[in-house]
């Protein structure tokens, strides 16, 4: 039996725990690229996420420091692409755009230019947190995306397919029913054109770097930081969820609809998008949810105000967001992916959670 266990575990891949790389034989008792002793043999997805955070250089100092330079690049020089053109249209008139500023809004025949040069900032963010992992920590993206050798897609894809399964089949079931409180507000239809068509292409290219940006700062950067001082695992998934709350209180929904259903509703979606990661070892499911979360608000259903303007298929009317219309449906939703992501990628099964060997080349920085 002991011999058939240990067959088992060395006909997988094993990695050093020291430096993560390949190991050839479970045999070896020293890595051949570090020449440190190897105890286990390998670490797991979560394992390697969250011990990123030892690999490079990560003072505190240099925290401050690639918290401040990130922001200023996403918040600061991002918004210059949009300011710049809504400088362009105060001074001439383009197609019959117009720029409203206090709103950070393009309005027009379309909303696509608009929405484009708002989702511009988070590209400029994305590319602002690459350069701050690597010129500040020494770090690669890919050590803050995830625990593994590589991003996997397949986790991806499968979070965003199963979000839209749920989104769809709780519309199709509001539709339905035709009462407006099973949504909180009123569904309308919007007659949509070839604008829509054109606002989809935008998005599908867009959005999952938007998402991919928020995810990557607060439940990657920010997450891995902490972690390199406290690494309890639910401080961690607290901590980064009441983080990313608080920011988005700057958004108009929570002052337009209510502020304490707001607060909740998001602070349960980013506590379930926390929880997920520290279990599974990885952005990949947190970005998936978020990206199709993200879509279907920009695309499908929206609300009459919201941070960014579309065109969706439906808007729901909303006098205000009613508490238990807001928070009890994601209680349910949140519940029940989670038990499909556990289940899927065998989060509690411990005989198969230690063959989930995978992880990303660290290599500590002594220079």
């Amino acid at each position: 039996m002991k011999n058939t266990l240990i067959n088992s575990t060395c006909s997988r891949q094993v990695f050093c725990e020291s430096c993560a790389s390949k190991i050839n034989s479970c045999s070896h008792k020293y890595c051949a690229s570090c020449g440190n002793k190897i105890s286990h043999g390998s670490i797991s997805a979560t394992q390697s996420f969250i011990t990123a955070a030892t690999k490079g250089r990560n003072e505190i100092w240099r925290y401050v420091v690639g918290i401040l330079l990130a922001l200023i690049i996403w918040q600061l020089i991002g918004p210059l692409p949009f300011l710049g053109a809504c400088g362009t249209l105060s001074l001439i008139e383009i197609l019959g755009y117009r720029c409203e500023l206090e709103l950070m809004s393009i309005t027009g025949p379309s909303q696509v230019p608009g929405f484009t040069l708002t989702m511009l900032t988070f590209v400029i963010g994305l590319i602002g947190l690459q350069w701050t992992i690597k010129w500040i920590h020494h770090r690669d993206l890919l050590q803050v995306l995830t625990g593994r050798i590589r991003f996997d897609l397949s986790r991806f894809l499968f979070s965003s397919v199963i979000v839209l399964c749920f989104s769809s089949l709780a519309l199709f079931a509001g539709l339905s029913i035709g009462d407006s409180d099973v949504l909180g507000g009123q569904v309308t239809r919007n007659s949509v054109g070839i604008d829509w068509i054109f606002l989809l292409m935008a998005a599908l290219v867009l959005v999952p770097i938007q998402a991919a940006t928020e995810e990557i700062f607060f439940r990657g950067y920010i997450l891995q930081g902490i972690s390199h001082w406290k690494r309890n695992r639910m401080f961690l998934v607290l901590l980064t969820s009441i983080i990313f709350t608080i920011v988005h209180i700057a958004n108009p929904e929570p002052w337009e609809y209510g502020v304490f259903a707001y607060i909740i509703s998001v602070f349960l979606m980013s506590l379930f998008m926390s929880l997920v990661t520290v279990l599974d070892g990885g952005l990949e499911l947190a970005i998936g949810f978020h990206t199709m979360n993200n879509l279907w608000s920009f695309l499908i259903l929206g609300l009459e105000k919201s941070v960014i303007p579309t065109t969706t298929l439906y808007t729901l009317n909303l006098e205000s967001l009613d508490a238990v219309n807001a928070i009890i449906p994601g209680i349910v939703q949140f519940t029940l992916l989670f038990g499909i992501f556990s289940w899927r990628y065998q989060w509690f099964n411990k005989n198969i959670s230690r063959t989930q060997v995978t992880n990303t080349p660290l290599k500590n920085t002594k220079d």
